[in-house]
């Protein structure tokens, strides 16, 4: 639930209840009073609730592709390592994967940098997204392991 539409929502809300509020028995106007309350705490809750679960999820991705840039991180350092110990032996193939890992991995990195700030309409698409970019930047790493024989 978008935080505009919620806003949009306890708005029109408010102005149906004044409405029905002025157009009332003393008697009626309690009862109304007390009904538009109840409806603007219980849309109130769970827009909060919808925001919190936005919230815990933003934060599980973000750690789950905080864990995983370290370690490829460190992989990375040990694939560097090994390149430059092989020095002109380590093929074109391994040094172009190399810059094309490099580029994954700042893709990783740009995914990381968006998770609070994705609405929760766009929140199922990036978070597909964010996850093949972390998938693809295992494969890369894993390719380099494989492929230097580490």
């Amino acid at each position: 639930m978008n935080t505009k539409l919620v806003s949009v929502f306890l708005f029109s809300l408010l102005l149906s209840s004044t409405t029905i509020f002025y157009s009332c028995t003393p008697a009626e106007k309690t009862t109304a009073e007390e009904e538009a309350t109840e409806m603007v705490d219980e849309a109130t809750a769970e827009a909060e609730e919808v925001k919190d679960e936005l919230e815990q999820e933003r934060q599980e991705l973000k750690a789950e592709l905080s864990a995983k840039l370290e370690k490829i991180d460190a992989r990375l350092a040990e694939v560097d390592a090994k390149i430059e110990a092989e020095g002109d032996k380590t093929s074109e193939e391994v040094k172009e994967k190399r810059k094309a890992f490099h580029k994954t991995r700042e893709e990783l990195k740009a995914e990381l940098e968006k998770v609070g700030s994705k609405t929760k309409a766009e929140w199922k698409e990036f978070k597909v997204k964010a996850k093949a970019v972390s998938d693809k930047a295992d494969e890369e790493v894993d390719y380099f392991f494989r492929r230097l024989g580490m």
